[in-house]
């Protein structure tokens, strides 16, 4: 009886080894501060940023974006990397004379852990993302946005920006703009996830992982927005989401894998783990356990029931 009593213990040990585990990322968020453009001429200016907080990422890429319409932005600059906090700066070039200007910053945080190879986020055309070095897929990347700007042209005859609220400047044609911009920001949604969690690490062939997350409007105006399931730097599904100010939503995707192996799971650039596809899985080795178990068990009781006899 003694070593049926060993044999348990060692298999509700196997067991609790083999349990699913809960794979989950919660990393501070960036804070960045829009400042006033200066060095304003007819066809560029400087623009400024403050970040006041890395939060848990090691640096940031930042780029401005900017437009002719509140909102609508068309031209980007170069991003810049910044390993600290403070003021950065960038120079939107090709600007129209005598022209109102809409800007501000797009942020995203790189922990230096996860890109070994030094591969710093990448901005496409419209896209921020960075290029996974295993597979090398393209990853789309929500960035966090400072409050929109704006600043005026110089190249006017006369100055056109004076309508009440602040000025932008105009100056003689081809002199330099003044350097006051407006400071009303535009109302626009900041829409992003905050965290990402897996229900398991470990899954058999053809079994579902949840993937939880949790996604924020971090402004004061209501919008919408996509939030994008990745598996290895492909997009699996996507779900839309519209949020009111300040509100925070739980979203969860399931996804399974045919394949046995290990896949890295990413929601709108927010990393969530990975999750292992095996043959032998948990519930598997739970299974045997109890099969093993019951035939021990079965075993044992027999072996008392002949020594009885004999």
């Amino acid at each position: 009886m003694k070593r049926i009593l060993f044999i348990i213990a060692v298999m509700l040990a196997i067991q609790i080894i083999f349990l699913p585990a809960t794979a989950s990322a919660n990393l501070a968020v960036i804070n960045i501060t829009t400042l006033p453009a200066t060095d304003i001429y007819s066809n560029q200016a400087t623009l400024k940023a403050n970040i006041t907080s890395l939060g848990d990422f090691a640096g940031a890429n930042v780029r401005f974006e900017y437009g002719t319409s509140p909102g609508v932005y068309t031209s980007f600059t170069n991003p810049v990397v910044c390993a600290n906090t403070g003021i950065i700066s960038s120079l939107a070039t090709n600007l129209n004379p005598c022209t109102m200007y809409y800007f501000r910053p797009a942020a995203i945080g790189f922990v230096l852990n996860m890109h070994p190879q030094g591969k710093w986020f990448l901005a496409g055309v419209n896209t921020w993302g960075v290029l996974n070095d295993a597979t090398s897929h393209f990853i789309p990347i929500d960035p966090v946005y400072g409050q929109e700007l704006s600043f005026g042209t110089g190249g006017c005859t006369q100055n056109l920006f004076n309508t009440g609220g602040g000025s932008s400047g105009g100056g003689n044609v081809g002199g330099m703009a003044g350097t006051t911009t407006t400071t009303t920001p535009v109302p626009l949604a900041n829409i992003r996830v905050q965290n990402v969690s897996l229900s398991a690490s470990k899954v058999g062939v053809g079994e579902q992982v949840e993937v939880r997350t949790t996604v924020s409007n971090n402004s004061n105006s209501n919008g919408s927005s996509k939030i994008t399931l990745y598996v290895n730097g492909q997009e699996v599904t996507y779900q839309g989401i519209t949020l009111n100010a300040g509100e925070v939503k739980q979203l969860s995707f399931n996804v399974f894998r045919n394949e046995p192996g290990v896949y890295q799971v990413v929601v709108n650039g927010f990393p969530a783990g990975s999750f292992t596809v095996d043959y032998f899985t948990n519930n598997h080795a739970l299974i045997y356990a109890i099969i093993a178990l019951f035939v021990i068990v079965i075993g044992g009781l027999l072996f008392l029931l002949s020594k009885r006899r004999i």
